[in-house]
């Protein structure tokens, strides 16, 4: 069984919150995606670059970048997971990312998040 702290951080009475199985890897890809490299001081390489939306040109770029983030980031923590990115840009600008992945014990699931 998979056990980590939820995302974001909750208090339940007097102690914090746990996520368990499916909710623990959905809150990694959570939290790497809403991450900004160098926001957490102890972990300055855990994230994704702000300056992505900057260079990159299109969807196809974006979704390379977020592929290769989650193998990285959450692949190497949760060696079970199995995931599929994609993204699009809409003609504002608002990128939205979805990830469909699985674990060993949990079905597919979508996990959609605009940035």
């Amino acid at each position: 069984m998979l056990k980590g702290l939820s995302y974001p951080l909750e208090v339940i009475g007097s102690s914090l919150a746990f996520s368990v199985n499916a909710d623990v890897v959905r809150n990694a890809i959570k939290s790497v995606l809403q991450t900004r490299l160098s926001e957490r001081v102890m972990r300055p390489s855990y994230g994704t670059a702000e300056l992505v939306f900057n260079v990159a040109n299109n969807a196809s770029e974006l979704n390379d970048y977020f592929t290769q983030v989650l193998n990285d980031q959450v692949k190497s923590v949760y060696p079970d997971f199995e995931f599929q990115v994609s993204t699009a840009i809409d003609e504002s600008g608002v990128v939205t990312v979805s990830v469909l992945w699985s674990t060993f014990d949990s079905p597919r699931s979508l996990f959609t998040l605009t940035l």
